[in-house]
C-alpha cells in the first residue's frame, strides 16, 4: 500500500498551536478514509480457518483490498454492550478467495488511506482546543511517530479508530484535564481497530493513559492484535492507566511502566505482562 499523505516536521521547532481554534473545534489533524461500502449479507456459517467465500455475485474488489467481515448483531461478541460485535477485518489474496472466520455476517469493501507523520509538536491551551489532536479513520499502513501532543483539555491526543495496520511509536501525549471535568480524556485510544502497534511512548491523563474500545460505528470491528510494548501510562488521578474494554481479544501491554494505577484487561485472549 502505497502512502497517500506525508507529514514530516523537522522535530521540537516544529509546533502546530491550536490557541486560535474555536472552542469545541473536532481535531487538529483528521485523516479518514471514504469508509465501507457493503458488498453482501450473508446467513452462511463458517468453520474456522475456513479460507475462501464465494459471493453470490462478483464482488468489486481487487487483490490487496481489505475487507470487513462482522455481525451487526447486538452483543454478537460480548453480553456487556451491544455493541460490542464479532468482526474481522481481512486482505483479499486473490479476487477469488479471502481468509474468513465469523458466522451470520456482512462483508463491506473498506476505502482505506495510509498516513506517515512524525517529527513534529501539538501544543493546546487548557480552555481552547481540539477534541483530537490526530484523528485517524479508515487507516490502513500508517505511522505516528516522534509527535508530541500536549492537549490541555482535549478528548483524545491521538485516536484511532476502524483501522488496520498502524503502528505508533517514540510518540509523547498528554492531557491535563477534559474541559474542567476530570474523566474520559485519552492521550492513546484505539476503537475497533486490529494489528496496532504502541512502542516507546509515554500518555498521561486524569483517566486512562491508554485505552483500547470502540463505539458503534458500523463496521463493529473487535480491536484484535492491539500491542503496547515498552510504554509509560499515568493516571494522575488514580483511574486504570491501562485499559482494555470488553471487545478486545489477542491484545496486551508488554515490558509498560504504569503510574497512578494499574491496567484493566476485559475481552478474551489478552495478555498483561
Amino acid at each position: 500500500c502505497s502512502t497517500d499523505i506525508k507529514i514530516h516536521g523537522d522535530g521540537s521547532s516544529s509546533v502546530i498551536n491550536t490557541r486560535n481554534f474555536a472552542v469545541g473545534a473536532y481535531s487538529v489533524f483528521r485523516f479518514s478514509g471514504a469508509g465501507k461500502t457493503d458488498l453482501e449479507t450473508t446467513t452462511v456459517l463458517f468453520n474456522a480457518g475456513q479460507k475462501g467465500y464465494t459471493f453470490s455475485s462478483p464482488p468489486s474488489v481487487s487483490v490487496g483490498d481489505v475487507i470487513a467481515f462482522y455481525d451487526p448483531t447486538d452483543y454478537s461478541y460480548s453480553a456487556e454492550r451491544a455493541y460490542y460485535k464479532r468482526g474481522e477485518f481481512l486482505t483479499v489474496n486473490s479476487v477469488l478467495g479471502n481468509t474468513v472466520y465469523q458466522s451470520g455476517s456482512i462483508f463491506a469493501k473498506m476505502d482505506m488511506i495510509s498516513i506517515e507523520i512524525e517529527s513534529l509538536n501539538i501544543e493546546a491551551e487548557p480552555d481552547n482546543c481540539a477534541k483530537y489532536g490526530l484523528y485517524f479513520a479508515s487507516c490502513r499502513s500508517s505511522t505516528i511517530k516522534n509527535v508530541n501532543i500536549l492537549d490541555g483539555a482535549g478528548y483524545g491526543g491521538i485516536f484511532i479508530s476502524r483501522s488496520y495496520d498502524v503502528r505508533v511509536s517514540q510518540c509523547i501525549a498528554v492531557i491535563s484535564d477534559y474541559l474542567g471535568t476530570n474523566v474520559n480524556a485519552y492521550p492513546i485510544l484505539v476503537a475497533n481497530s486490529q494489528e496496532v502497534g504502541v512502542d516507546q511512548c509515554t500518555a498521561e491523563s486524569p483517566w486512562h493513559a491508554m485505552s483500547v474500545g470502540g463505539g458503534s460505528t458500523a463496521p463493529v470491528i473487535v480491536n484484535r492484535g492491539v500491542v503496547a510494548n515498552n510504554s509509560t501510562f499515568t493516571s494522575v488521578q488514580g483511574i486504570f492507566a491501562a485499559d482494555l474494554h470488553g471487545n478486545t481479544e489477542h491484545c496486551g501491554y508488554y515490558g509498560c511502566t504504569l503510574k497512578g494505577s494499574g491496567c484493566t484487561t476485559g475481552g478474551d485472549y489478552n495478555t498483561f505482562i
